[in-house]
């Protein structure tokens, strides 16, 4: 089960028991609506929690990819690789893919680069700090129509952003299975595809950068809706509707943040095993010889 899946099926266990144990409280109205509440936030937050655990541990001190480490360790290298690549026998070796990477290099990373573009991370959490700052101001007990239609409203643009087929386009791409080899040509189409994956490779970086940013972000929104839950947990009769409506915000926003780790952690895959793809190609020797145009004839004619 991936990350996705799992993330839900826990959401949906955990506020099903919230639900379920509300009923024997004896505030029950009240009570239920902080239950509620409680177990999806604690989950929640322990989401919070591994995602910056997770991605922040990678990207705590980065300063630059990888691949962009090894083109600057090693410049002569790449540039012989760059030299012989088309001349090389691409069905006579092997090279390293992303354990479960069942579509060639190329393919995988237009994946990633679509999924990552239509992310939209920023702007979710752009989004989650305008809601809690909205949130501060609310009434628990007895919200306006307008402060649960606007939380409605933020839910409904969070679901829009939460894109269905991310999940069937990483499953298309990367399966279960352990294949940490194949032969070059199913790895590459062409020869010269090893160069396109390398710049576009490259351009991930960006990528990991805006990264640092989100996990920031996201620990600081941690906090911010960690104090909001404090305040609907000690309020007197917090309203169900405005709970129910939180709630299912949250829900949202999570899975959102877990897809995007999610895109994240199969391009740092897939850049990891390209370099090693690199490596492998330093070792390997041409079996086509230069072809040159002949000059012609030296002197008058």
């Amino acid at each position: 089960m991936n990350a996705y899946a799992e993330f839900t099926l826990r959401l949906n266990q955990a506020t099903s028991v919230a639900a379920l144990e509300s009923h024997t409280i004896a505030d029950e109205a009240a009570q239920e609506a902080v239950g509620f509440l409680g177990k999806t936030v604690d989950l929640f937050s322990r989401f919070f929690f591994n995602f910056r655990t997770q991605l922040g541990g990678i990207f705590s001190n980065f300063k630059r990819s990888e691949l962009r480490m090894y083109h600057e360790s090693n410049p002569m290298r790449v540039s012989d690789i760059r030299e012989k690549i088309g001349r090389l026998s691409f069905n006579t070796f092997r090279v390293a893919i992303p354990d479960g990477m069942r579509v060639t290099y190329l393919d995988a990373i237009s994946t990633l680069n679509r999924l990552y573009d239509e992310a939209y991370i920023m702007l979710t959490l752009r989004e989650m700090a305008a809601v809690a700052d909205e949130l501060k101001r609310m009434s628990f007990s007895e919200p306006s129509k307008e402060d649960i239609a606007r939380i409605t409203h933020a839910t409904a643009e969070i679901s829009r952003l939460v894109k269905s087929d991310v999940e069937s386009s990483l499953q298309r791409c990367f399966t279960d299975s352990r294949t940490p080899e194949v032969s070059a040509h199913q790895a590459f189409a062409a020869p010269h595809d090893v160069l396109k994956a390398d710049s576009q490779i490259l351009a991930f970086e960006l990528a990991f950068k805006v990264t640092i940013r989100v996990v920031a972000q996201a620990a600081a929104l941690e906090k911010a809706y960690g104090r909001i839950v404090d305040v609907i947990t000690q309020a007197k009769g917090a309203d169900m509707t405005i709970v129910k409506a939180l709630e299912e915000y949250l829900r949202q926003a999570a899975l959102q943040l877990d897809l995007y780790g999610a895109i994240i952690h199969e391009m740092l895959r897939v850049e990891h095993n390209f370099v090693l793809v690199m490596k492998r190609l330093e070792e390997v020797e041409p079996t086509k010889k230069l072809r040159y145009d002949h000059p012609g004839p030296i002197g008058p004619g």
